[in-house]
């Protein structure tokens, strides 16, 4: 449980989440944006990322977070004592997905968003539904494309802000968030997928600068 990487932007933390949310300060976030493991044994993270985002955020601070269909129950009854239910966004897909035992195809994904107290004067609004995604396996075995993960960074953050992705994987929310001059902080329990967000940092992939507009 260390710091494993740190440049001008990003503090990446090798270890679990559990024990990491300690080393963040009380009301010093402003957003976070995750997305969990989605196998029903990881299911109790969900109560750890309401808790501790609810300590972490600012007030009018935001929690957006991915999470699969079949859990969307048991997410709202874990996270919502700890912070206000504001909305229920997508993401979509190109392609329709089957879900063993449950026999259905989905073309999008869930994903809740929660404020602390409430929203902001001032706050721009942000479209949700069923927002443009892609997949990134290459970087993570779960990985999302990056443009999803940058709309909402656009919107709900400016430049200097405090972005937190507790389940960090391939590190998306942590190379967006660099390229658009927020600050992030990430937690991964797998070494692997630190070294690979380390590689995608250093190489800067992708360029959103031009959402920038899309926020006014």
């Amino acid at each position: 449980m260390s710091l494993y990487y740190q440049d001008e932007y990003v503090e990446l933390y090798h270890g679990d989440a559990r024990e990491l949310f300690q080393k963040v300060a009380d009301e010093t976030v402003d957003f976070v944006l995750t997305d969990p493991p989605y196998p029903a044994e990881f299911l109790p993270l969900y109560g750890l990322l309401g808790k501790e985002s609810a300590r972490v955020l600012r007030r009018g601070g935001h929690m957006v977070s991915l999470c699969g269909h079949y859990q969307l129950p048991d997410v709202f009854n874990l996270i919502s004592p700890h912070l206000r239910y504001w909305w229920l966004a997508g993401m979509s897909h190109h392609t329709k997905k089957r879900l063993p035992g449950k026999w259905v195809a989905a073309a999008w994904k869930p994903a809740v968003w929660y404020v602390k107290e409430r929203r902001l004067a001032g706050d721009v609004e942000c479209p949700v539904d069923l927002l443009s995604g892609s997949r990134d396996k290459e970087n993570h075995e779960w990985g999302q494309g990056p443009e999803w993960f940058a709309h909402w960074i656009v919107r709900l953050t400016k430049p200097g802000d405090l972005i937190l992705d507790p389940f960090a994987g391939s590190g998306t929310t942590l190379v967006v968030a660099a390229q658009h001059q927020r600050r992030a902080i990430g937690f991964e329990i797998e070494e692997r997928h630190c070294e690979t967000i380390v590689k995608r940092l250093s190489q800067q992939a992708f360029d959103f600068s031009a959402l920038d507009g899309e926020a006014s």
